[in-house]
């Protein structure tokens, strides 16, 4: 039974990880035997005793070699197979959630109340974050555009799956960075459906606003790449879908950074800061994740503000990063170095700001914010850290 949970927690674990490779010929191939081809790395077409010890060091190397078929008769106990129809909806918004599916064939739409929808396909997974969040509360409806076959996996195996794995493969952080990502994606859409969006153009050169304004408006980028600095130094780049200016409307205060159209044109779409609040207090989920992204940003501002260095985007760059902020080198950014680091940019934060900056970084339980979590938000792919 101990080696069955291990086994179930090292497929879980590769299906989570894989959900982010964007590899088309993997996705292609069912989740399950992607988790073979991985324990398999000899391509013997079998998995050999010696092969499972490198997930249980217990097991006899002399066990008898499991087949694909066996490997998934193994597995399909508590990874069930779910083949829903097309138009069947899974679960509904504001449903009580204990399972969580990844698709090995088919798509699925996620729509809300509030107007938002995205699709998800092959490799992919939904339904976490009733998983991870107080409240198990479904935070969106599932309906299948064609015929789906998923692996469900209730509650109790997710929990059983989390403890299982190290801590050093950081699997509950990605679930839970992915499940943030999406929120704060679905919080961009929501805004560019809202009828109080004026169109703007912007050359090349030219800015959208300066450090130092008083800030009224948000700016969406719709087309163009816009470079978001403190002083002369990047901050971070907007890409098209991106948003930049949500800091003076959720601080009331002027500008602490600059954005520069860096192509040839920009498009934009603005919005009025009372149209902003009218629709923050009419979507409080899209309120949050807003807020926590600016949280986050305001790190990224005093980290460039400190340094006078843009804010790194190799991985190789984000130890040096880290440890700027580290100043002790505990490991840990604590509380501390970060009050340290934004007050010097604004003295007049408050305290509560410094630790919902604190919060925003936090993807565990750990104190203080770990490198492991610092790379895991800076250092992510590219879907990612245009949803920063």
């Amino acid at each position: 039974r101990v080696f069955k949970t291990r086994l179930e927690a090292q497929v879980f674990a590769n299906m989570v990880k894989g959900s982010d490779t964007g590899n088309d010929i993997a996705k292609r191939t069912s989740l399950i035997e992607q988790s073979f081809r991985s324990l398999d790395a000899q391509h013997k077409g079998y998995i050999s005793g010696k092969d499972l010890q490198k997930i249980d060091g217990s097991m006899d190397k002399n066990t008898a070699p499991m087949s694909l078929s066996g490997f998934s008769d193994a597995l399909s106990v508590n990874m069930k197979n779910k083949h829903f129809p097309k138009g069947h909806v899974v679960y509904k918004e504001g449903d009580i959630g204990n399972h969580m599916y990844f698709i090995n064939s088919g798509t699925i739409e996620v729509t809300t109340q509030d107007g938002s929808s995205a699709r998800r396909g092959p490799g992919d997974f939904f339904g976490e974050g009733a998983l991870i969040n107080p409240l198990k509360i479904r935070s969106g409806t599932i309906r299948c555009v064609t015929p789906v076959h998923a692996i469900q996996i209730s509650r109790e195996y997710f929990e059983k799956y989390m403890a299982a794995s190290k801590k050093e493969d950081g699997l509950f952080m990605q679930i839970k960075e992915k499940d943030k990502m999406r929120k704060r994606n679905r919080a961009k859409n929501l805004l560019r459906l809202q009828n109080s969006l004026t169109e703007r153009e912007v050359a090349k050169g030219d800015y959208v606003y300066k450090q130092g304004d008083d800030g009224h408006e948000l700016f969406i980028l719709d087309d163009g790449l816009i470079d978001v600095t403190v002083g002369d130094h990047t901050v971070f780049k907007l890409n098209p879908g991106g948003m930049c200016g949500e800091h003076s409307l959720l601080f009331a205060r002027p500008r602490n950074t600059s954005a520069v159209c860096h192509s040839e044109k920009c498009k934009l779409f603005v919005m009025r800061d009372l149209d902003f609040y009218k629709f923050l207090d009419a979507t409080p989920t899209a309120r949050e994740s807003l807020r926590d992204m600016c949280m986050r940003r305001e790190f990224q501002k005093a980290w460039v503000f400190r340094t006078k260095k843009p804010f790194p985007t190799s991985k190789k760059d984000l130890h040096l990063a880290f440890n700027v902020a580290d100043e002790e080198r505990t490991g840990v950014i604590s509380v501390e170095n970060i009050r340290t680091m934004l007050t010097t940019m604004d003295p007049t934060l408050e305290e509560a700001d410094i630790h919902d900056i604190l919060k925003s970084l936090k993807l565990d339980d750990s104190q203080g914010v770990t490198y492991d979590e610092f790379e895991r938000i800076f250092g992510a792919n590219e879907a990612q850290s245009a949803s920063i």
